[in-house]
């Protein structure tokens, strides 16, 4: 597969702003310190409950529990938590390897995908790749820092050297990316002054419903296998489409309340 250098990926990227298959990825057997916590928190990552997953990692951590996989399920589960400190420190865990496995790898790919840092994950998940080319993981997320540039043809090749994957978080942050991509570059600002201009306080109604109507425009323009994808992560967005509607919905309201009346 011909796919475009990390450099190129990392200098193509400027700053912007049914659910997936249900199969449980299946924990390996550890005889490590605090095995049992560390599948837990498998299991809350998986269902992407990030604060309890990483309250399960510290008790992990408490009873003696320091091995690469539990940094690795650390840096992501602090990551999407806020815990940025818990983050860190794990980060520089798996930084400081002489050489990446390609676990490590992938676990810093998804870090950089959830900070948007889409060249760092291109990078990570080709480190993965170079050492064990049949990571599906690592052929995901390179989809992913394609997808979140719009290299669509790029992602689908990516998507078929990958297979199914056995872990549906790997879908999952491949909608992620795309629907950053569907969701950037908007002329979001431009079209709310013009609306406010227009018609008042409920133009920022309009300026808000902007992105999400681009987004429907450009997801239905895709290809099957991308648009479902994508379907299925934003499915997953509960409390962005529940705050923007609740936004949309007052602004609408204080505006018919203050219309004065003739």
């Amino acid at each position: 597969m011909s796919v475009a250098s990390s450099e190129q990926t990392e200098s193509g990227i400027r700053a912007t702003d049914g659910p997936a298959a249900q199969v449980v990825p299946k924990p390996t057997h550890r005889t490590e310190p605090g095995a049992a916590l560390l599948t837990e928190a498998e299991g809350l990552i998986f269902e992407r409950r990030w604060r309890k997953a990483t309250k399960v990692l510290e008790a992990a951590q408490s009873v003696g529990s320091d091995s690469d996989r539990f940094h690795e399920l650390m840096a992501v589960a602090a990551n999407h938590a806020g815990r940025r400190e818990s983050s860190r420190k794990a980060l520089n865990h798996l930084r400081s390897r002489d050489h990446q496995t390609p676990a490590s790898a992938i676990a810093l790919a998804r870090v950089a995908l959830t900070n948007r840092q889409f060249g760092s994950a291109d990078t990570m998940a080709r480190q993965a790749l170079a050492v064990d080319p049949y990571s599906t993981p690592a052929w995901y997320h390179l989809a992913a820092s394609f997808s979140a540039l719009g290299w669509f043809d790029e992602a689908e090749r990516c998507i078929e050297s990958a297979g199914e994957p056995e872990d549906p978080n790997d879908r999952w942050y491949l909608g992620k990316a795309i629907n950053h991509w569907a969701l950037s570059r908007t002329q979001t600002l431009l079209i709310t002054v013009i609306a406010v201009l227009m018609f008042g306080t409920i133009g920022l109604a309009v300026g808000l419903a902007v992105p999400f109507v681009t987004r429907e425009i450009r997801i239905a323009s895709l290809p099957e296998t991308l648009r479902q994808i994508a379907s299925d992560e934003w499915k997953t967005e509960h409390r962005l489409r529940i705050t923007i509607a609740l936004a949309v919905l007052a602004i609408v309201a204080l505006s018919v309340a203050f219309t004065p009346t003739v």
